[in-house]
């Protein structure tokens, strides 16, 4: 069985609610937002009404929503799996990748779509190891680096406990964990973000003309009129505000003290971590600041909703490979732990995460059982 899973529109949003369909529910509590915006897959993984998903990343989409729900979620390299087929948004961002129950089944997905694809032109042409060959292996040596920059004000104080719970867990299984990784540039990946995304998003929604295919309002009287409209109708509150972002990002005058900043800062955000990666085999960070929060709660507070993903944006942005594994509860609810890699190493990333997943005893539970 194929399904469509809920998303937020266009991929934009981190709850789920800014959906034509209306907001998805948390199985754990079906007053709560599952995130976003893949939060339907994986709420229907959390539901254990599927056994996989996928989901689309562009700045934390498939972590995100897979912390708050439960379930793990991988996003993997930047051109490791084909974006043909999907709708761009941000598209030196935009990534796809698997949600399931533990990491055996998402390695097992991963294995199956990922690899080089000559349909899509950002599709990386490195071979495709065996996914499965890093599960069940020892990690013991292995270095840990634990970003200080992340344990941020704002952060919940379950959710650091898990964490904390979580980086215990790894030192007795014999991996080194090093707290004193800097990585400075990590507060100014939100504005990055919100500067590069809802540009790239300007470009490539400009598409949506009511002339060649979507929604289309022919009621006015020239073609101006009907284009306005389409648009007025087409899209919700929060893709117009990042339209309207973006294009005030690279209008004459601005580009250059925004849209070029912000790839200056991006590079800067990619040396940061290259240099941790040279010391460093994986790095380790909460997924999300919070746990789910109610539907309705952030959706009128745009930087609020924004800041869910200040834990997934760094990684995304330097396009380095991560994962959401379940790490406890705060709350009755789920905390996720993020595990980042260098570029085109998901094997390590795997590896790591699934032997925290043995020891953690988090996987597999099913909201409601």
């Amino acid at each position: 069985m194929v399904g469509k899973a809920n998303l937020d529109e266009f991929a934009m949003g981190s709850s789920t609610e800014h959906s034509a369909f209306g907001p998805t529910h948390n199985p754990w509590n079906l007053d709560l937002v599952p995130g976003g915006s893949s939060g339907g897959s994986a709420a229907a993984i959390a539901a254990g009404e599927a056994i996989l998903s996928l989901g689309s990343d562009t700045g934390g989409s498939i972590r995100q929503p897979a912390a708050l729900c439960g379930v793990v979620g991988l996003d993997p390299t930047y051109g490791r799996v084909s974006r043909f087929g999907i709708i761009a948004f941000g598209s030196s961002l935009d990534q796809v990748g698997p949600i399931g129950r533990d990491v055996e089944d998402v390695a097992t997905m991963l294995q199956c779509i990922g690899g080089h694809d000559p349909r899509d032109s950002t599709s990386n042409p490195e071979p495709m190891p065996d996914m499965r060959h890093y599960l069940g292996r020892d990690i013991r040596g292995m270095k840990v680096g634990v970003p200080r920059e992340y344990f941020i004000s704002g952060m919940e104080p379950g959710v650091k406990a898990r964490i904390e719970e979580a980086l215990k867990t790894l030192d007795s299984l014999g991996a080194e964990i090093d707290t004193s990784l800097s990585l400075p540039s990590t507060e100014h990946a939100l504005a990055v973000y919100y500067i590069i995304a809802p540009s790239e998003a300007s470009a490539n929604l400009a598409r949506y003309d009511g002339v060649k295919y979507g929604f289309s309002d022919r009621s006015g009287p020239t073609m101006w009129d009907n284009m306005e409209q389409t648009r007025a109708q087409g899209f919700g509150n929060e893709v117009k505000r990042r339209i309207m972002l973006g294009t005030y990002a690279l209008s004459a005058g601005y580009y250059d003290a925004f849209y070029l900043k912000a790839q200056k800062v991006r590079t800067v955000i990619n040396n940061e971590f290259a240099a941790a990666f040279a010391k460093y085999d994986v790095i380790v960070t909460p997924t999300s600041p919070t746990v789910a929060f109610p539907i309705g709660a952030k959706v009128d507070d745009p930087y609020a909703m924004y800041l869910n993903d200040v834990y997934t944006l760094p990684a995304s942005v330097a396009g380095l490979p991560s994962i959401s594994v379940p790490c406890g509860f705060s709350e009755g609810l789920p905390v996720g732990l993020q595990i980042i890699g260098n570029f085109f190493d998901e094997g390590r990333v795997l590896q790591v995460a699934c032997a925290y997943e043995a020891a953690g005893g988090w996987a597999n539970q099913v909201a409601g059982l």
